[in-house]
């Protein structure tokens, strides 16, 4: 089988020159000359391997059957744990592909680890014997699942690009902890959508080529924009179709929907190919977050990618540029140059709009719908959709579309988000892919902690802490407390429960129960308010040293600060790690005047003097510096720290506080402890750690400088008072 451009029919390449070359020249991408016609059921009667064999053979011509034979039965077996292509039963017509049982939990793995097999028997083919460098744009999983399959082959060479802020935690962890010496990952300024169309143009840049070419490299990718990561995706539609025939649930030839999440098309679209291969497919329903381009496009037929960009807890699903619809285009309209034509107004205006017989030949196949990020978590959804019971991301999903049937055989099936976060086995499993410390890159984040424990202070609520003034002496009391969101630490248990808690906020109307399988934490909300009001009084002033909320915007903070609001006292807010709703100084300060929280204050880059003192502080930044971009961020902080301290009110006792801790057992930021030290500091507060690590968190005198842990499990959920 031959395969063309979508954007120039006369580029004619074959399956190897496909995988291989990844992108054509002109930015085009492959698709097959024809879809090629199968036996359903006879595919259906095969176990995994054998199925993968079978479809990606359809494709794959100029391959052996022997090598895809082999290469399916290596790469299905026992990475999988016997469970590739598994279906879950959800509720009596309602199934679960799970598709997150590979290495690196994500549905990636089904192509990722089988397309390094692909790649180097088709340089074979090819008589090829250069370097292949591969360059992987990612919003989340993609990366991990690519670098996974790639690392330490040999002749090739992997550079995964993924936004700053754009991954989650683990996702980002993932990709830095990667074990291989042939692997590189860049964090990128921008989101997925930046990512991807910088990689699309080193690919049509000429120059680079050729520079490239001198040295005796070709550029590939690792993303569904290459066949060779399309085609493996096929096989698990026929693999679903399969399980609920063997259960007898359907009779042969009775119609299935697939609703699959999605943001880059392509994973949808291997259901379109199933379909056009004889699989019998109803409606594939594409399910969209809150970057809902595709539903738009999908109802409307206009597509716009210039729109309001939306981070959500489905990173993954965080696009706005979706590749692979090009194939689909093509695929409808039979026409490479109507299809280079609305890429290029896409390139140049942010926009194109098919044709109207072209949008009906699409919505014959395709369905859509889209969910906020209320919805997602449950807080609220439409009277006209149906509302599922349980709170597992399966039936989640479910809820945010509306469930119309085809006919009386059709049966709605749901492909779950990448990592099904409910799920404490699939947690167990993908923490356990996090190396300890890597070969490739020393990475002192994951280096093992000392046994002993330093000396610390856990006051009890409504005592005096040991050192503080008499209250015959003592200026009006402030109180400090960090309202904590995330377990960054470095010791594993503790980090995996809070990862499984990312999602969930902080206050009362988060399902407290939650929480009860992290120690320590049962019922801390009721005993964070009790506590405070017991010691708290209006003329009072609180510090809160950032994850304030979990809120991705700004305007979505309302919640979590209508609670701090109705506390007593004045609370001085800072920036942590987890405060993605940070946006400008100005805008937040507009933000609390506008809606009324007028005990709520901003600490940045500013100083507040406060009864004889001048309360100062920023972010700070991790002591295990050791990247050019680490080194700028640390460069900014310690800016907006002096920034916060020349501020100060002259004359007053300058008290900082952190986020992240300047001193850590066995280490330091030094940059930050110097600035401390220049400016006379004598007293620092810090939050950050939780759990375990707080055994091991450095309070009392250090070099002149008494340093006080005050993150909301280390003071029991009780405000700390400085004076």
């Amino acid at each position: 089988m031959q395969f063309f451009s979508t954007r120039d029919h006369n580029r004619v390449v074959s399956a190897s020159q496909a995988i291989a070359q990844g992108l054509s020249d002109e930015g085009g991408l492959f698709v097959p000359q024809s879809f090629p016609q199968v036996d359903v059921k006879a595919i259906c009667a095969l176990d995994y391997p054998e199925m993968a064999a079978a479809i990606v053979g359809q494709y794959l011509t100029d391959y052996s059957q022997e090598f895809l034979q082999e290469a399916a039965k290596a790469t299905y077996g026992a990475a999988f744990g016997g469970k590739a292509g598994y279906l879950a039963p959800v509720s009596d017509e309602v199934y679960s592909l799970e598709l997150w049982h590979g290495p690196t939990c994500a549905f990636k793995d089904y192509a990722l680890q089988l397309m390094p097999k692909l790649l180097v028997e088709a340089k074979k083919n090819l008589s090829r014997t250069e370097k292949t460098l591969i360059l992987v744009a990612t919003s989340g999983d993609t990366g991990k699942a690519a670098l996974d399959g790639y690392h330490d082959i040999p002749g090739v060479e992997i550079a995964v690009f993924y936004p700053t802020g754009g991954t989650s935690e683990i996702q980002r962890l993932q990709m830095a902890t990667q074990e291989g010496a042939n692997v590189a990952v860049y964090a990128v300024r921008g989101n997925f959508d930046d990512a991807q169309t910088g990689v699309k143009k080193v690919f049509g840049d000429k120059a680079i080529a050729a520079r490239l070419a001198e040295r005796n490299i070709r550029l590939s990718s690792a993303n569904s924009i290459n066949w060779g990561r399309l085609v493996p995706q096929i096989v698990y539609y026929f693999a679903a179709y399969a399980q609920l025939l063997k259960a007898g649930k359907i009779a042969f030839g009775d119609k299935v929907d697939f609703c699959v999440p999605t943001g880059n098309f392509g994973d949808i679209l291997a259901g379109y190919y199933a379909k056009q291969m004889g699989l019998p497919v109803g409606k594939l329903v594409c399910a969209s977050n809150q970057n809902n381009v595709l539903t738009d496009f999908l109802s409307t037929g206009t597509y716009t990618a210039k729109r309001e960009f939306y981070k959500t807890t489905s990173p993954s699903m965080d696009i706005l540029v979706s590749s692979n619809l090009e194939r689909l285009l093509y695929h409808v309209t039979g026409s490479d140059a109507e299809v280079a034509g609305l890429m290029k107004s896409l390139n140049e205006t942010g926009r194109y709009t098919v044709r109207p017989e072209t949008l009906k030949a699409i919505q014959e196949s395709f369905d859509c719908g889209w969910s906020s990020e209320e919805q997602v978590a449950g807080r609220s959804a439409p009277a006209t959709r149906r509302t599922a019971t349980s709170a597992t991301p399966i039936r989640r999903w479910l809820s945010m579309l509306p469930l119309r049937r085809n006919g009386t055989a059709c049966r709605w099936w749901c492909f779950p988000p990448p990592r099904p976060s409910s799920s404490r086995a699939a947690c167990w499993k993908l923490w356990a892919t996090l190396p300890r410390r890597t070969t490739s890159r020393p990475c002192r984040r994951w280096k093992r902690l000392p046994a002993a424990p330093l000396p610390q202070v856990s006051p009890s609520c409504g005592r005096r802490p040991s050192g503080s003034a008499p209250s015959s002496t003592r200026l009006r009391s402030r109180r400090w407390h960090w309202a904590v969101r995330h377990d960054e630490t470095r010791t594993g248990v503790n980090k995996l429960w809070h990862f499984l808690c990312l999602a969930i906020p902080t206050f009362p109307w988060a399902a407290p129960s939650r929480w009860t399988f992290s120690p320590g934490w049962n019922g801390y909300v009721e005993r964070l308010e009790a506590n405070w009001r017991k010691l708290v009084k209006p003329e009072d002033t609180i510090v809160l040293a950032g994850d304030i909320s979990w809120a991705m915007r700004l305007t979505d903070t309302r919640r979590d600060f209508e609670f701090l609001q109705q506390l007593p006292g004045q609370k001085l807010i800072m920036k942590g790690n987890h405060d993605y709703w940070w946006t400008t100084a100005n805008k937040m300060n507009a933000y609390l005047k506008a809606e009324g929280f007028d005990t709520l204050h901003i600490l940045h880059n500013n100083s507040y003097s406060v009864e004889g003192y001048a309360i100062c502080g920023t972010r700070g930044w991790l002591f295990d510096v050791g990247e050019p971009h680490d080194e700028k961020v640390m460069n900014r902080e310690i800016g907006r720290l002096k920034m916060s301290l020349d501020a100060a009110e002259p004359g007053l006792e300058k008290l900082v506080f952190l986020h992240y801790p300047p001193v850590y057992t066995g280490t330091s930021a030094p940059e930050i402890v110097a600035t401390l030290k220049a400016y006379g500091i004598t007293r620092c507060y810090y939050g950050h750690l939780h759990g375990n690590a707080i055994r091991y968190a450095v309070q009392g005198d250090v070099d002149g400088i008494r340093y006080k842990l005050v993150s909301a499990d280390g003071l029991r959920f009780c405000p700390y008072r400085i004076n």
